[in-house]
């Protein structure tokens, strides 16, 4: 069954203390490989850190500027490869 959803992952696992992008996880790409390979598209958020620092319990008002990156598409996923492989390319 092809449901045709997107949905949304910080393949850090977590909210950043510093504010810096952190090391990723394994996770979310091991979830791209057994939803078939399919598109990543990359977003940038700004701002969020600034809003929303650690430690607040409520996040303050304010402006964050989402950024759309070019999806990410894998076109030879040939058996040959192994699953690092095609993690690399990404």
């Amino acid at each position: 069954r092809v449901y045709q959803r997107s949905i949304a992952i910080s393949p850090e696992g977590t909210r950043s203390k510093t504010g810096l992008l952190a090391a990723f996880k394994k996770g979310p790409f091991y979830l791209w490989q057994d939803c078939g390979h399919v598109s990543i598209t990359p977003v940038i958020i700004f701002g969020a850190y600034e809003l929303w620092p650690p430690g607040a319990f409520f996040p303050n008002s304010g402006k964050v500027h989402v950024r759309y990156c070019e999806p990410i598409i894998i076109k030879d996923q040939s058996k040959d490869k192994d699953d690092n492989d095609n993690l690399s390319i990404l």
